[in-house]
């Protein structure tokens, strides 16, 4: 039997969740609206709706918005990124 995870290294960039039959039916059907970049997105959506949700409910204490600059660029993540033309 695996080993069962209870904290992640935040370096952590890859897991390997074990899913049913079922839910890679409803991950399918997700996906196939377009909605999603891919699995991937899907899964960190999924997992920020949960967060809010989790949050919302007083399970988890909101976090403190950073006090300074350096620690947001610290704890920053780029969304996406697109070129465009300047004239």
């Amino acid at each position: 039997m695996p080993k069962l995870i209870t904290k992640l290294e935040r370096d952590t960039e890859k897991i390997h969740p074990s899913v049913t039959p079922g839910t890679v039916d409803r991950i399918n059907e997700l996906l196939a609206t377009e909605d999603f970049k891919g699995l991937s997105d899907l899964i960190r959506r999924a997992i920020d709706c949960l967060y809010q949700e989790y949050e919302s409910k007083g399970k988890l204490k909101p976090k403190k918005p950073p006090e300074n600059a350096e620690e947001r660029i610290k704890n920053a993540v780029l969304v996406g990124s697109k070129e465009i033309d300047v004239e």
